[in-house]
């Protein structure tokens, strides 16, 4: 018993760190190529962006008139035959002026990048070629990146006619003040979650063993650890999901999407989980704790030795007791205290 709860404050300490180490991956995700790049919380893909243009630009530009819609009935078939290369030679032309294949989103920052081979490759992989700083990271506006890139093309062409438009603009300005919030979140997390790591570190040592005030000081923070980290991760779920789900809804006119980030939800539900166990853990020892208070021992009289009365006391520590005889003040566990008394009796 008395080992187990000398060791048993490793093991918060040790998830702690896990959790803390967590956390930073979720926070400095995306710094730079190569920089754990593959966590990012939302995915804009455009490289299909153009595929089926000519025909959303003319559907969305052209008054359909009896004339009008008979001689689309009759060149359907051509226009139809001839869709795929118009579609390879707007794609060739995407690449030509430098529009990005997707753009990843992180806490901090983004990075745009190309697939390779080819984004229509079987398993192509992604190459990021460029990531922001910090401050181009809340500048950055993909509707405007978009509509350059559209423009540059020389194509008449609106990201409105193509049914990307102020609802489009608005979610994105939401999806800003969310990562705000987020990386706000996991900034306390992290601060939080490294006091957790320090008081755990207190309580392995003598100083700290058996004290209430660190085992409470421990459930505090780990706590606040798990409340934050559980926010964070809720918030960062809600974006990864929903905002991928408006992005296609709203981006399929021209073959705009968005992938939800599944690995960094993992990390950071992993990371949630871990402070709930730190939390459970510090709320077990204080009530093993409380409970040993409680303990109360009999005053055991007996004739001594020498004849004079010698009292026994029961003043409980744990699984040893304090004991009072001949004004002598000593420690000694419980059970030997038992068998004293009992032999005593006999």
């Amino acid at each position: 018993m008395e080992i187990r709860r000398r060791y048993f404050p490793l093991l918060p300490a040790l998830i702690s760190f896990i959790a803390w180490i967590l956390t930073f991956v979720l926070l400095f995700a995306g710094y730079g190529p190569g920089g754990l790049d593959q966590y990012p919380i939302l995915t804009l893909n455009t490289s299909r962006i153009g595929d089926n243009l000519l025909t959303n630009l003319q559907s969305a530009t052209k008054p359909q008139d009896p004339l009008s819609s008979l001689i689309n009935n009759l060149t359907q078939p051509l226009t139809g035959a001839a869709q795929p290369a118009i579609n390879n030679a707007t794609n060739a032309l995407t690449a030509k002026i430098g529009i990005q294949d997707f753009y990843a989103f992180y806490v901090l920052d983004y990075c745009e990048g190309k697939y390779v081979p080819s984004p229509t490759a079987p398993n192509a992989k992604k190459e990021i070629t460029k990531c922001s700083n910090r401050n181009e990271f809340y500048q950055f506006d993909p509707v405007k990146a978009l509509q350059k890139s559209l423009n540059e093309s020389g194509l008449p062409v609106s990201l409105d006619q193509l049914g990307i438009g102020e609802g489009v603009r608005e979610g994105f300005k939401l999806i800003k003040t969310a990562f705000t919030a987020v990386m706000v979140l996991f900034v306390l997390a992290i601060l939080s979650t490294f006091g957790t790591l320090i008081v755990s570190g207190i309580w392995c040592t003598a100083w700290g063993e058996d004290r209430r005030s660190v085992i409470i000081a421990e459930a505090v923070l780990s706590g606040l650890a798990f409340g934050l980290l559980f926010i964070a991760s809720l918030v960062g779920t809600v974006i990864s999901i929903k905002g991928s789900g408006v992005i296609n809804s709203l981006g399929k006119t021209i073959s705009l999407s968005a992938d939800k980030g599944e690995r960094v939800l993992g990390v950071a539900w992993t990371a949630t989980v871990l402070a709930l166990l730190v939390v459970l853990m510090a709320a077990g020892a204080w009530l093993e704790k409380r409970q040993r208070s409680k303990k109360i021992f009999e005053i055991y009289p007996y004739r001594g030795d020498k004849g004079n009365d010698t009292f026994w006391t029961g003043s409980a520590y744990g699984d040893r007791v304090g004991i009072v005889g001949n004004d002598v003040l000593a420690m000694e566990f419980s059970e030997d205290q038992k068998w004293r008394h009992d032999r005593q009796r006999q």
